[in-house]
């Protein structure tokens, strides 16, 4: 049963109508009014008590095979190596450094798209345009530079709004994993909240930077326009 506002109740796996009643529960926002809109009152018919203990003795099977088969992944070290990994990650992290990469990647695809479109549009504009060709060239290279940034914010937007939802249901994750899957991420060195604020933080850096980047972009693209 869940001790939070909601109290909804559920079978310890295999209910009526679902695979897993505790991996539902665990899937399922706490709150007054989610309980309102999907907690219906319970409908019983003959047997079902019957069929509900044979659900329980599956959904016990099920589990003992699962623990069963993460014992013996620890057995041969293989959760070790997914612990030395966490934790190689975390020696080796480092905000500024990653946010640097971020940054040098960022301008490098910028002059690469730039380059791109001034030479296709120099090819294709200099023998109708003669020497207004080059002009052309520059805005089109200026306008690649700023619908690159474009998707360069909404990408990183979206990556911080990625973390923001790993770091909110990081306890949600860990208490499924540790229920159902028997896997305790934290003795594994994985911890979603600390990843999850990470990936906040380097992704707010990308949205200022691309947002610097972007203006001086815009600044740049209005001048061609003008000249062109």
């Amino acid at each position: 049963q869940c001790l939070g506002p909601c109290g909804r109740k559920c079978h310890r796996g295999l209910g009526k109508g679902t695979e897993n009643c505790r991996a539902d529960l665990l899937q399922t926002v706490c709150d007054h009014e989610s309980c309102k809109t999907t907690m219906k009152p319970a409908s019983y018919t003959f047997g079902d008590a019957s069929k509900q203990l044979a659900r329980n003795l599956k959904s016990r099977i099920k589990e003992q095979i699962v623990e069963e088969a993460m014992k013996e992944q620890e057995k041969f070290h293989r959760t070790d190596k997914v612990k030395e990994l966490a934790v190689e990650i975390r020696r080796n992290y480092d905000e500024k450094v990653i946010t640097w990469w971020l940054f040098v990647i960022e301008v490098v695809a910028i002059l690469l798209a730039q380059l791109a479109a001034f030479v296709s549009v120099l090819c294709v504009a200099w023998p109708m345009h003669g020497p207004r060709g080059w002009r052309l060239a520059s805005y089109a290279a200026a306008q690649s530079a700023v619908v690159l940034l474009m998707v360069a914010v909404g990408l990183c937007g979206a990556g911080w709004a990625l973390g923001r939802q790993l770091f909110r249901y990081s306890d949600i994750m860990h208490a499924f994993m540790s229920e159902i899957m028997h896997v305790d991420l934290l003795k594994l060195e994985v911890d979603l909240a600390l990843a999850g604020s990470e990936v906040m933080k380097v992704s707010k850096r990308g949205v200022y930077l691309s947002l610097v980047l972007l203006v001086a972009s815009v600044a740049n693209w209005i001048m061609e326009m003008r000249l062109a």
